[in-house]
């Protein structure tokens, strides 16, 4: 039986580390459901961890095995990234602004996820535009679920997010034209 390395991140900065047998994870855990339930309970031979929900920032499950869970319908992939690899990504996005993709083509972005007790977190996401890339749509799509799946950045596994404990979202790059309801603002 294959093992995988789970560690629950607490808003409290605390991280709580067990190892889970990757069958019942693959037949036990639904990403949409894991932070709807008032707790997450884990039972080892000599004792019984019971976690609010809300005070769970972050599950990362490190696994040799494919779990099968699915992203968003519109995102095609979302991954950790170090920061590194984000800074070199999106520095020219910072000084000059990329064409917008157009219908049919793929396109990247990047996001710094801030939870609470956690680092950021940096994202590298993928999605095919079906349109003018309407970047709300994309942001309401990885909101609209309890839990924002990505891929571990050694692609050995999968880390779920709870939104519940998200403090902002930073997209890069921004969209072409701002949004009617967002703030008309400038970075300091």
């Amino acid at each position: 039986m294959s093992q995988s390395d789970v560690q629950f991140y607490l808003t409290n900065g605390k991280v709580a580390r067990f190892t889970v047998e990757t069958g019942w994870i693959m037949e036990n855990v639904h990403p949409n459901k894991l932070f709807s339930q008032p707790q997450i309970v884990v039972a080892t031979p000599s004792s019984l961890a019971a976690f609010p929900s809300h005070h769970v920032a972050l599950v990362d499950i490190a696994t040799e095995r494919q779990l099968g869970w699915a992203f968003p319908p519109e995102v095609s992939d979302i991954r950790l990234v170090s920061v590194e690899y984000f800074l070199e990504q999106t520095q020219n996005i910072r000084t000059d602004r990329p064409e917008p993709p157009k219908a049919g083509e793929s396109a990247k972005g990047h996001v710094v996820a801030e939870l609470a007790g956690v680092e950021p977190l940096h994202l590298e996401y993928s999605t095919i535009v079906r349109g003018k890339l309407d970047q709300r749509m994309v942001v309401n799509q990885l909101l609209s679920q309890p839990a924002l799946l990505a891929r571990r950045e050694d692609d050995k596994g999968m880390t779920l997010l709870n939104i519940a404990n998200l403090a902002r979202l930073t997209f890069y790059p921004g969209p072409p034209e701002r949004p009617t309801t967002a703030w008309p603002a400038q970075s300091v």
